[in-house]
């Protein structure tokens, strides 16, 4: 996606509350993700870097998944400092697997206290690994001050916190990455 057809669909996603029109999906190497937004993509099938937006929509429009009132809830009454939260579980019963062959983000402010959280929602049957950078910036794409971000296991869920609030999440370098079972996860 060109930069200024990514800038006028960010712009627009800011402001329409329901899904928005997507153009010719055509394949990018980053994205720059506001706040209140819900994102869904998937990798290319060529073998090429980069993924497919295949939707945008305001928080608003998106219902809320069980794992992310899950995954708040934890969250707020940990104070949020833990990357890890148990959110699989609960009295209602284990969450669906993620979608199959898409990737899900949700970027949220903390409701009640400063702070953003970061669902992710990986449906590939390998683990995935991206790059992020925070910016306050007026345009999306701007450089940012880079984030350390944990991989996320395949066809699993994971949950990134920030103690702040910002304004756009950048992804970058979005790629499958070998995960082995047990092994610990290394956030950079």
């Amino acid at each position: 996606m060109a930069p200024h057809r990514t800038l006028a669909f960010l712009v627009a996603a800011t402001l329409h509350a329901g899904p928005l029109p997507l153009q010719a999906a055509e394949p990018s190497v980053m994205m720059g993700m506001p706040v209140g937004t819900t994102v869904v993509v998937r990798m290319r099938e060529d073998g090429l870097p980069g993924f497919i937006v295949d939707s945008m929509t305001a928080i608003s429009a998106t219902p809320e998944t069980g794992f992310e009132r899950r995954a708040a809830d934890v969250s707020h009454a940990q104070g949020a400092t833990d990357k890890t939260f148990p959110i699989d579980g609960g009295p209602d019963g284990p969450l669906p697997k993620p979608t199959k062959n898409v990737i899900r983000f949700s970027l949220k402010q903390m409701e009640g206290r400063p702070g953003t959280l970061l669902f992710i929602e990986n449906g590939y049957e390998q683990g995935i690994f991206f790059k992020a950078e925070i910016t306050n910036d007026a345009t999306p794409l701007a450089k940012g001050r880079p984030t350390s971000i944990c991989p996320v296991m395949a066809s699993f869920r994971s949950v990134e916190h920030w103690p702040y609030a910002f304004r756009y999440l950048k992804i970058s370098e979005l790629a499958f990455e070998d995960i082995k079972p047990g092994e610990p996860l290394a956030c950079r």
